[in-house]
């Protein structure tokens, strides 16, 4: 990192960045100490502590007293390159002004009130869920879906602002899974649930496969398995081989899917994990949210004046 920090920058704000980067670089791991980090940076220590104390409220980080600083989530290789390829147009961009005969100031002034027009055009949409991995992939379909920046929140966070945030004008975006805890502490107004559990019976004819086939469903969380097992009874009664694992289980016994004739699973796992999954020749992936419906609503709420 250049210490000639661009000035619209204080050094809390330089040292946050230069984390955020490293973080989309590296995707997953430890990164460096707050000694080593300011040391590099020319920073005070006690700044590069607070900055990473935010930056593990925020859920970027996690730290421990034996283990160190290590990225909470792995950053999915998607949202990496999209970092990366973001900050290379961008510095295109400065560069194409500076060539225009703007100089630092003009170019630190457009990025200012860039961010301050966008700040003010910013989403209204804050997308609820229970991990991060959830959030991650909700916000990509949701941004995809929509057109719109999204907010994420994770849903212990969301009930503990709640009363903070329920008269900002906000539109809440969730599933039918986070909204049942919502309901149960009385909270409902501007909610919109979005549908997430697969629709097993649209993806497959199960009438035209056998019975004996080895079907397995990999998922992103234990809450959608168990919805799975509650709506699609009848159909896991009929296929004995039917199984349902959770990522985190497949990644910790890749063994699970030596059998796996036919693979159900979200195009995001299946794009990121795809080493796990080379061995089964049949896959049909799926979009995270089901819910035309629920996605029209949405687009009609924003379009209110």
């Amino acid at each position: 990192m250049n210490n000639n920090t661009v000035s619209a920058f204080n050094k809390s704000a330089a040292v946050k960045a230069y984390i955020i980067k490293m973080i989309f670089e590296k995707r997953s791991g430890n990164i460096p100490t707050s000694e080593e980090l300011a040391a590099k940076l020319c920073a005070n220590v006690n700044t590069v502590k607070k900055v990473i104390k935010d930056l593990a409220k925020e859920g970027y980080i996690k730290t421990n007293k034996k283990a160190g600083t290590a990225i909470k989530t792995p950053i999915p290789t998607e949202a990496s390159n999209s970092f990366k390829m973001y900050m290379e147009n961008l510095v295109s961009l400065i560069m194409e002004m500076k060539s225009s005969g703007l100089g630092e100031t003009e170019v630190e002034s457009i990025f200012i009130n860039a961010l301050s027009e966008n700040k003010k055009a910013e989403s209204n949409i804050i997308y609820i869920d229970t991990s991060p991995e959830s959030l991650i992939v909700g916000k990509i379909e949701l941004e995809s879906k929509l057109g719109f920046n999204i907010t994420t929140m994770l849903l212990e966070d969301f009930l503990r602002k709640y009363e903070k945030i329920k008269n900002d004008e906000k539109i809440f975006v969730t599933t039918y899974i986070c909204f049942q805890h919502l309901v149960n502490r009385n909270i409902n107004e501007n909610i919109i649930p979005l549908k997430i559990t697969p629709p097993l019976d649209l993806l497959v004819n199960f009438d035209k496969i056998p019975m004996d086939t080895n079907v397995v469903s990999v998922v992103l969380s234990e809450q959608i398995q168990e919805r799975i097992y509650d709506v699609y009874g009848l159909i896991l009664e009929k296929f004995r081989n039917f199984k349902i694992y959770t990522l985190s289980e497949v990644k910790r016994k890749p063994v699970l899917l030596d059998n796996c004739d036919l693979l159900l699973t979200l195009k995001s796992i299946y794009r990121e994990n795809e080493e796990y999954f080379s061995k089964v020749s049949n896959v049909i992936t799926y979009n995270r949210f089901h819910d035309d419906e629920g996605i029209e609503l949405i687009k009609s709420y924003l379009k209110r004046p």
